[in-house]
């Protein structure tokens, strides 16, 4: 989260973007996990991150994934 936060949501999300659509790759599938969120809203949850992703970041994410037509 630290080097999430430092890069701006956009760009973390454009570099994994990257990363899993480089050549040799068919695909890629998209998991939510709730303990990725903040626990701000998501508090019920095994593994509570206090500075997890806000639900705005979540859905900037999933934009970027799913423009990225790679989803399996």
């Amino acid at each position: 989260m630290t080097t999430i936060r430092q890069l701006g949501i956009e760009t973390a999300a454009k570099l994994a973007i990257e990363h899993l659509t480089r050549p040799g790759l068919d695909g890629f599938l998209i998991h939510v996990d709730a303990d990725s969120l903040s626990d701000q809203v998501m508090p019920a949850v095994d593994y509570r991150l206090p500075d997890g992703l806000t639900p705005e970041e979540l859905v900037t994410v999933l934009k970027f994934a799913i423009a990225a037509q790679r989803v399996v």
